[in-house]
């Protein structure tokens, strides 16, 4: 049929720099298909749509040993960058094992439990590629981002666009990395572009503001001479102190200087800046005003169990003094009637 399986048998790599869980399941794939390819061989299929089926599953193959070598020999750095398009590939590859095998398998009843290339290992890689981006690219873009490569932090901004592998960067501990990142100039736009997103979700809020330093970096850049830094400060300010009040209080806490910052970017700011620190300003004013209203509040409560103390002591005194009073006169009263 001029299709020699020996040219198959070969050496695939066993280890992969990314995606390694795809890269192991998609390998074993293939072993397991060339494994029975013999039986393909011996059973020759002889219509024009069998010999077409095994040319379409030889391609396959080829298809997924070259995808295995390339994510065994590229650089880390590229993997990661393209990791979505190598994880379309990987599961494009399974599929279409998967559909060479479907068709040849009412033709070489050998492959049918096989079969069984593989939908359910299919099945499980391509319910989890995202997870492979999230845990295989994340950490080693982090790594990259803290040694300096702007490539890596442009890449991370890009993939926090998603709020599943936002929740995956807080997991992995990205905020505490962030915040020093943030206070480098060459990082800092795109630092505070990934943590907006982190604070889209309520895990990456709470992160944010359990971090040390990390509210404080933030709303140094509203100090920035860069619009989009600002922009960005604001609006995550903006977002914890509307949420809740205990994050306006941290807020105000760690933002030295914040009400004039805020004031000055009101005015001269970007017109998206304006309403941002217009609006952050009256929700921090509201805040002010709550507490103001609380403290008086207790200082009245204060002052007026004072004021109940007090009268208390006079009624206890003026009691006494009359219990003096009453007791003086009836002393003088039987005195006299002794005397008389």
């Amino acid at each position: 049929m001029g299709i020699d399986i020996t040219t198959r048998i070969e050496k695939l790599p066993h280890s992969f720099k990314m995606h390694s869980s795809m890269c192991l399941e998609l390998k074993n794939l293939v072993d397991r298909v060339m494994s029975i390819f013999p039986d393909i061989e011996d059973a020759r299929p002889g219509s024009s749509s069998g010999i077409q089926t095994l040319c379409l599953l030889n391609k396959a193959l080829e298809k997924a040993k070259l995808l295995l070598r390339y994510c065994s020999e590229s650089s880390k750095l590229y993997m990661a960058v393209t990791g979505d398009d190598i994880l379309s590939r990987g599961c494009r590859a399974i599929k279409l094992l998967e559909q060479s095998l479907s068709d040849i398998r009412s033709m070489v009843p050998t492959v049918l439990a096989v079969k069984t290339i593989v939908s359910e290992s299919g099945a499980e890689v391509t319910d989890s590629p995202h997870r492979e981006v999230e845990i295989g690219s994340l950490s080693s873009l982090l790594k990259m981002a803290d040694s300096g490569a702007e490539q890596a932090m442009d890449t991370l901004k890009s993939l926090s666009s998603s709020n599943e592998i936002c929740l995956e960067m807080v997991s992995l501990g990205f905020v505490k990395n962030l915040t020093s990142l943030l206070q480098q100039s060459v990082f800092s736009k795109q630092s505070i572009i990934i943590l907006r997103n982190l604070c889209n979700t309520e895990k990456g809020r709470v992160c944010i503001t359990e971090t040390p330093s990390c509210l404080a970096s933030i709303a140094e850049l509203l100090d920035s001479d860069v619009p989009e830094e600002q922009e960005n400060a604001i609006s995550i300010l903006l977002q914890l102190c509307v949420e809740k009040i205990e994050y306006c209080n941290l807020v105000v806490r760690e933002g030295v200087d914040i009400y004039s910052s805020l004031f000055l970017i009101s005015n001269n700011g970007t017109e998206e800046a304006k309403v941002g620190a217009s609006e952050l300003l009256r929700a921090l004013e509201e805040v002010d005003f709550h507490r103001e209203e609380e403290s008086s509040t207790l200082e009245g409560a204060t002052t007026s169990q004072t004021g109940r103390d007090e009268s208390a002591l006079l009624v206890r005194a003026l009691g006494a003094n009359c219990h003096a009073s009453g007791f003086d006169a009836s002393r003088r009263r039987t005195a006299h009637h002794c005397h008389q």
